[in-house]
């Protein structure tokens, strides 16, 4: 169970950290709307550690990556106790992500006009439009998300949204497993169609 709309249970990620009944997603952890700046959020994911959440569930575009920051930053020294998963298959529009200087301004003027609360609010699930489905970029992507995340490894990387199987995300995905990116890879998906499809690759 997630306790973020629209993500799946998660599963055991390793032998030497079953995963919690409940994880925490952290798709508006560090949005422009979110209200919560780095060192909130850092505290904010320590105190739902502190209270037993050890399953933390992030995406590269999450935050146009500052929820991945905020992760590595409050789970650094904890690493080996926590099941830790990210998302890559979108990619960042370049004026998304070079407005991130401005989230702090952004994240002021949601707190005090309901104007901009409510077109933050409406750009949130938009950041990342742009699907990717090169291998060698997906790859670029997750290394990324590692360096955010501050360790070497996730326990689950999942592909986001993808719309179809295809032979190279299938490879990506076996590629990345066995490179060491991750312990466990998988899809994250909406479409019931498409989870079958992939559900059928085995």
């Amino acid at each position: 169970m997630s306790i973020d709309q629209g993500s799946a249970p998660m599963p055991d990620c390793a032998s030497r950290t079953p995963s919690s009944r409940i994880a925490l997603g952290t798709s508006r952890l560090r949005s422009a709307g979110g209200g919560l700046d780095q060192a909130q959020a850092v505290r904010f994911v320590q105190a739902a550690f502190d209270l037993g959440v050890t399953t933390f569930d992030t995406a590269n575009i999450y935050g146009q990556g500052d929820a991945e920051r905020a992760l590595g930053v409050a789970l650094a020294s904890r690493r080996d106790s926590v099941c830790l998963s990210t998302k890559v298959g979108y990619e960042m529009p370049a004026v998304v992500s070079g407005a991130r200087a401005l989230k702090p301004f952004v994240r002021m003027m949601a707190t005090r006009l309901p104007i901009v609360r409510r077109a933050s609010q409406a750009l949130r699930g938009r950041a990342g439009n742009g699907r990717v489905e090169d291998v060698g970029a997906l790859t670029v992507a997750a290394r990324e998300s590692l360096a955010r995340l501050r360790t070497d490894h996730v326990d689950v990387l999942y592909l986001h949204s993808p719309e179809r199987v295809t032979e190279p995300l299938v490879a990506f995905l076996s590629d990345a497993v066995s490179s060491g990116l991750c312990r466990k890879a998988g899809v994250a998906v909406a479409d019931v169609d498409v989870a079958r499809e992939w559900a059928r690759t085995g």
